[in-house]
């Protein structure tokens, strides 16, 4: 079993990778914790707050030089300026349209797995290893579901997330039968070998 977090989510939306496209050919399952999904939605909406913050803004610019185009360099300046926002919008546009086909992909292809309920009712059942509580809860929830759940030995989680990749972690992964990697080739590798 593949366990993913967020930074997969917002990797394949980006195009940051090309190997995350094929890790979607061939993952048959992929398990992730619902708040992944929140936190790319949420993601998605600063994101459009910035293009849309930056759009007015470059609008206001371009608005303002173009009623005293007096200079050749301004000229060029508003053109410039329409080619980005044209381009700009383009990019967001791509990257939302991407976010949504993953995050489509991995509703149909994935177990979603709930919240570590322990997390909020125990703080013995938190690490305290990973500062940001929302990190910490995607991690124990992977944990706890690989702990908890009887999956077949040799599960992976993979992020590229260097917070997930601390000695303690990792200890903490193996004793729930769950190995940590920060490698595209080891993950891809996996979902090969893997693969039905």
């Amino acid at each position: 079993m593949l366990y993913v977090e967020t930074n997969f989510l917002m990797g394949y939306a980006t195009g940051r990778n090309a190997a995350y496209d094929e890790m979607l050919t061939y993952a048959d399952v992929l398990r992730i914790p619902e708040i992944c999904l929140m936190e790319a939605l949420t993601t998605l909406k600063s994101l459009r707050h910035a293009q849309e913050t930056f759009t007015k803004y470059a609008r206001q610019q371009h608005d303002e030089i173009d009623r005293t185009l007096q200079a050749e360099s301004a000229r060029n300046f508003v053109r410039l300026l329409d080619e980005a926002i044209t381009e700009y919008d383009k990019t967001s546009a791509d990257l939302e349209s991407r976010l949504m086909q993953v995050i489509s992909i991995v509703r149909s292809r994935s177990v979603l797995i709930p919240s570590s309920h322990l997390w909020f009712e125990d703080h013995e059942a938190r690490t305290d290893l990973i500062q940001d509580p929302t990190d910490e809860l995607i991690f124990c929830s992977i944990r706890d579901d690989a702990m908890n759940a009887s999956h077949e030995p040799g599960n992976l989680f993979f992020s590229e997330d260097k917070g997930y990749a601390k000695k303690e972690l990792r200890a903490d992964c193996n004793a729930a039968g769950l190995t940590i990697t920060q490698s595209v080739d080891d993950a891809l590798a996996y979902l090969r070998k893997n693969h039905k």
